[in-house]
């Protein structure tokens, strides 16, 4: 069922006036919904580029700085998808305390 932006404000704030803290355990599954979307989006995309970027690198028909590019690429996408991936795992953590404003995590490995 889809809803749009005004019934889905509705039904939230519904919700939150029944149930102590409803609303930010609503938005907490939203952020995770989403979060597992955007993971699975971008993933398809960057499979493909990571296995278009290696072969290119191994592809001796190429340039030696040619493959470099390709090299640097594919350990570019390969970074991406980790970062993805840490993304993901914050967004489904139960531990941290999304009410916290101002600050940024630290995705870099």
């Amino acid at each position: 069922m889809v809803l749009d932006a005004p019934a889905a404000d509705e039904q939230l704030s519904a919700l939150t006036e029944s149930q102590p803290g409803a609303e930010y355990h609503a938005r907490l599954a939203g952020v995770r919904v989403a979060a597992r979307t955007f993971e699975h989006e971008l993933r398809n995309v960057l499979a493909v580029t990571c296995g278009y970027a290696e072969m290119l690198a191994q592809d001796e028909s190429l340039t030696e700085e040619q493959r470099r590019r390709a090299a640097r690429a594919h350990r570019s996408a390969r970074e991406a998808a980790r970062i993805i991936q840490e993304l993901v795992d914050v967004a489904s953590s139960d531990e941290i305390d999304w009410g916290v404003y101002g600050r940024t995590l630290r995705v870099r490995g």
